[in-house]
């Protein structure tokens, strides 16, 4: 009987080793799959912070960027606002010479008339007396 209860001892032992093996096994494949994880996510983790600096990089380089085109808007649009009121100086100037010029035309025009007025009256004067002259004459 001793060894009924021994080989049942010894077979208990041995079905409780195998759980406990396969137990171990199976622990072990899940620390290998934690281990595994955690290299996933170690990496994955230096990825974004390298991409995170990345951007941070590109952010600061953006934001000299649109600093510099700011500034450069900013020229461009006091020099627009520059040449518009030069644009406007140079449009009034350009009415006031073509007032006087239209003003002087005007007075050339009246002058010739004068002129002429003052020809005509010079050349009856001219053919008067050369008809006078010619009448004494004859």
């Amino acid at each position: 009987m001793e060894f009924i209860t021994l080989k049942t001892n010894y077979m208990n032992v041995t079905k409780d080793l195998n759980k406990e093996l396969s137990k171990n096994e199976e622990l072990g494949v899940e620390l290998l799959t934690l281990v595994n994880q955690k290299n996933a996510m170690e990496s994955e983790q230096n990825a974004i912070s390298l991409e995170r600096d990345q951007l941070k990089k590109e952010h600061v380089k953006l934001t000299h960027e649109m600093s510099l085109m700011q500034g450069s808007m900013r020229d461009i649009e006091d020099k627009l606002h520059n040449e518009q009121e030069l644009s406007e100086r140079l449009r009034a100037e350009k009415l006031r010479a073509d007032m006087e010029l239209s003003r002087l035309a005007i007075e050339a025009e009246k002058d010739k008339v004068v002129m002429d007025r003052n020809l005509t009256g010079i050349q009856r004067g001219k053919s008067l007396k050369y008809i006078l002259k010619k009448s004494n004459c004859s």
